[in-house]
This record gives structure tokens, C-alpha cells and sequence, in this order.
């Protein structure tokens, strides 16, 4: 495929605490911020964040 690398933009989707529901919030979160950092150093621009999901010590919605 010849597609101009300079055109192509990298985004993350829903980033947050859901790979981490099972933990508590304090730790999800903490290891959702270490995600998202990794993705912010790795040159992604479009960052969706997405914290809406119950982790194991939150009152579930």
C-alpha cells in the first residue's frame, strides 16, 4: 500500500480503567495513566479517554 506515513494519524480508543476493572479504582486508574502516557510517548495524537466503567471498589452504577 502506498500511503504518505506524514498523513497517517495514530489514535487510542476508550482508554482507561477497563482492562482493570477487576482492581481497585485507585490502582485502575493509576495503571490506565501509565497507559495513557505510553501511548502519548509513543506519538498517538488522538487520545479518547473513557473512565465510565465500575472498577471492584466502586459502588456499581
Amino acid at each position: 500500500m502506498n500511503f504518505p506515513q506524514d498523513a497517517l494519524i495514530l489514535g487510542g480508543d476508550h482508554l482507561g480503567p477497563n482492562r482493570w476493572q477487576n482492581l481497585p479504582a485507585a490502582q485502575a486508574m493509576a495503571n490506565a495513566d501509565d497507559l495513557i502516557k505510553s501511548y502519548v510517548a509513543a506519538g498517538f495524537k488522538k487520545i479518547h479517554l473513557d473512565c465510565s466503567m465500575s472498577c471492584q471498589d466502586d459502588p456499581i452504577p
